[in-house]
């Protein structure tokens, strides 16, 4: 069975957000084990590309 182009882009659609949540996640998991080792804020930033905000709410819950 064939499927319909508007079948076809929701998949499209699904899979592209798919991959950008693994993304996410990924350097989420990154920045807490960096942040783990010792490294600083700044630096975690320009490595794994979260904002400042995001990794200081990682130090803020792993501190709790």
């Amino acid at each position: 069975m064939r499927e319909s182009p508007i079948y076809q882009d929701i998949l499209a659609e699904g899979r592209q957000e798919g991959r950008q949540e693994g993304r996410q996640e990924a350097s989420t998991e990154i920045a807490r084990n960096l942040l783990l080792s010792g490294m600083s804020v700044e630096q975690i930033m320009n490595v794994t590309g979260l904002t400042r905000e995001r990794v200081e709410q990682l130090t803020n819950r792993d501190s709790e």
